[in-house]
C-alpha cells in the first residue's frame, strides 16, 4: 500500500471516529437532559403542592387575624405566623420561577448552573424554614388556644406561660440542631432523617454552594481557555 493510500485510509478512520464520538456525545447529552427533565418535573409538582399549602396558610391566617383584630395578643401572634407563611410562599414562588426559566436548549454547563442555583435556593429555604419552625411554637400556641378552645392564653395564663413556650421552642431548636449534627449523617440513620439533618445542620446549603462555586470556577476556566485559543489562532 502506498503512503498516500495509507493516509487516505487513516483519514477515513478519523472521520468515522469523530462521527462516533459526536454521536455518543449527543446520545449522552440527550440521556442526561431526559433524566434532568424528569427530576425537575417531579420537583415542579412538589413546588405546586407547596405553593397551594402556603397560599392556603396565608389566607386562613389572614382571615383569623381579621376576625380577632381587637384582641391584640392574638392578633400579634397570628401576624407573626402569617409573616412566616408569607416568607415561605415567597421563597417557593422564587424557586418555581427559577425552575420555569431553565432553558434545556442552552449549553449543558448553563443548564447545570441553573440547576445548581435552584438546589441552593431550595436548600436555603429548607434551612431557615426548619430553623424558625420551633420558634413559631409560642404564637401558634396563642392562636390555637384562642381558635380551638376560645381562651385568651395571655390573659388566662400570663407571662410565665408565654416564657415557658418560648423556652420550649428554643429548646426544641437547640436539641434538633445537636441531633442533626451528631447523628444525621450516620450510616444507620433513616433516609428521611439524613435529609432533614442535612437541611437543619446547614450541610445541604454548604454542599449546594460548593457545587455551584466549583461549577462557576470550571466555567470560568473554559472561558479563559477559549479566549486564549482564539488569541493564539
Amino acid at each position: 500500500m502506498e503512503p498516500d493510500d495509507l493516509t487516505a485510509v487513516w483519514r477515513r478512520y478519523d472521520e468515522r471516529l469523530n462521527e462516533l464520538v459526536a454521536t455518543n456525545a449527543l446520545i449522552l447529552r440527550r440521556s442526561s437532559l431526559m433524566e434532568t427533565r424528569t427530576t425537575l418535573g417531579r420537583l415542579g409538582r412538589t413546588l405546586v403542592y407547596e405553593l397551594v399549602l402556603a397560599i392556603l396558610a396565608v389566607v386562613l391566617l389572614g382571615a383569623f387575624a381579621a376576625d380577632h383584630a381587637r384582641e391584640l395578643p392574638v392578633l400579634a401572634a397570628t401576624a407573626v405566623l402569617d409573616v412566616y407563611a408569607i416568607a415561605i410562599l415567597a421563597g417557593t414562588i422564587a424557586q418555581y420561577a427559577h425552575l420555569g426559566r431553565i432553558d434545556f436548549d442552552a449549553p449543558v454547563i448553563a443548564i447545570a448552573r441553573a440547576v445548581e442555583r435552584l438546589s441552593l435556593l431550595r436548600a436555603r429555604q429548607s434551612l431557615w424554614t426548619l430553623a424558625l419552625a420551633p420558634l413559631m411554637w409560642p404564637p401558634l400556641a396563642i392562636a390555637a388556644t384562642r381558635g380551638l378552645l376560645g381562651i385568651d392564653a395571655v390573659a388566662a395564663f400570663g407571662m410565665p406561660w408565654i416564657a415557658a413556650n418560648v423556652a420550649f421552642g428554643v429548646g426544641v431548636l437547640a436539641l434538633s440542631v445537636r441531633l442533626a449534627r451528631r447523628y444525621g449523617q450516620g450510616a444507620n440513620a433513616a433516609s428521611w432523617f439524613r435529609r432533614l439533618s442535612a437541611s437543619l445542620s446547614g450541610h445541604a446549603v454548604r454542599s449546594a454552594a460548593l457545587k455551584l462555586e466549583t461549577l462557576l470556577r470550571y466555567e470560568d476556566e473554559i472561558t479563559i481557555r477559549a479566549e486564549n485559543s482564539s488569541g493564539a489562532s
